[in-house]
């Protein structure tokens, strides 16, 4: 072996080992400010999946922005400001803030301020669990994903001397599962000075619709995250480049974006980690199980309700386990060896009286007495 290939591969050799010690001084899950951080996802150096996963977490602030996908805000100057994340979960959601849309125009429909915004999202698209909504008397909102694809909602207002009654608001839903590209304008409807709002929303969030003065200038949203480029059936044929570990379970992503890897039914953690599924012990809750009280026994990724030794019926919750079963009692009345004497058998609540009588060396083992008794 030359000079030159034996340098090169002791330089291999130990990026190799840098990159494992790397990945064993990897915290997981991570932490920044409120916000668990688990992995594909870190916002430490080379403990991320790859750049789409890291979060830059500010050491002054503690808040954690997705840094590589940014939010680009096209307004009159281009502002260009990474995602404020506001959680991760392993259930694919990113909850992230979104700032609102808004526009004043006068009287004759000129625009005084406010813009056309634009949010770019690169690898995680927005959820369907999202809704479009605009505020405002009266407006259109409008929320344009594609050339083709438009969304528009209208606020109907009836105007009265110095007041408005009727809907200030209006909400639709988001018209794709692979938006990520949004773009958000709002026109007014009749000739009168009126401003507008307009922004995306995760439907769970409660907002005062009815007071524009109190809208927020960010919104929670959620965004969809997977891994990898293909379905799990095509990730499954290339075992090194498979994302989801031992003891887990593939599932879809939304249309071209990959996949999912989640713990099976009975187990929870974290599917991307080696051994991260744990099996869940259904018997230290009783939300998780339907048994009686102390009648639960913890099987892997299950449970099963039994009688007490000794005990048989229902151990399921309304049931109940009472004397009997399986076992066989015998009850000496005598205990002197080669001797007549009765015993009684009880064999699944049923009593048999007999007679019988006890040979060497049965008589000191009380547990094979059944076995050594003979009926006359």
């Amino acid at each position: 072996m030359k000079l030159s290939q034996l340098v090169r591969l002791l330089l291999q050799i130990s990026l190799v080992g840098l990159v494992n010690s790397q990945q064993s001084n990897c915290t997981y899950p991570g932490k920044c400010g409120n916000v668990t951080i688990p992995y594909p996802f870190s916002t430490e150096e080379g403990c991320y999946l790859d750049e789409s996963y890291y979060i830059e977490c500010n050491s002054t602030t503690q808040i954690p922005r997705l840094n590589i996908s940014p939010i680009h805000l096209l307004q009159e100057r281009g502002l260009h400001s990474p995602l404020e994340i506001l959680e991760v979960n392993l259930k694919g959601q990113l909850r992230v803030k979104l700032p609102i849309m808004y526009a004043c125009y006068d009287n004759r429909g000129t625009l005084l301020n406010g813009s056309t915004k634009s949010f770019q999202l690169s690898r995680f698209p927005l959820g369907l669990q999202n809704k479009f909504v605009g505020v405002g008397c009266p407006i259109e909102a409008s929320l344009k994903t594609e050339p083709s694809i438009i969304t528009t909602c209208q606020t109907n207002c009836v105007f009265g001397i110095g007041s408005s009654i009727g809907p200030r608001f209006c909400r639709t839903d988001i018209p794709s599962r692979t938006m990520t590209y949004a773009q958000i304008s709002i026109q007014p409807l009749l000739n009168y000075t009126t401003c507008g709002y307009a922004f995306i929303v995760d439907y769970n969030y409660w907002f005062n619709e009815s007071d524009p003065k109190k809208i927020n200038p960010f919104y929670p949203a959620v965004l969809a995250w997977s891994v990898g480029n293909t379905t799990c059936e095509e990730a499954l044929k290339d075992k090194k480049t498979y994302k989801c570990k031992d003891n887990t379970v593939c599932e879809n992503g939304e249309s071209n974006f990959g996949y999912r890897c989640k713990c099976p039914k009975g187990f929870r953690g974290n599917a991307y980690i080696q051994n991260g599924c744990q099996d869940i012990d259904e018997c230290e809750d009783p939300k998780l199980n339907n048994c009686q009280p102390g009648h639960c026994k913890n099987t892997h990724g299950s449970f099963t309700c039994v009688c007490p030794k000794g005990l048989q019926g229902n151990p399921k919750g309304g049931g109940e386990c009472t004397p009997g079963g399986d076992e066989t009692k015998l009850v000496i009345e005598g205990n002197d060896t080669n001797k007549t004497f009765s015993f009684d058998l009880i064999v699944r609540d049923t009593t048999l009286s007999s007679k019988g009588s006890l040979t060497s060396p049965c008589a000191y083992e009380v547990t094979r007495f059944i076995w050594c008794a003979k009926r006359y």
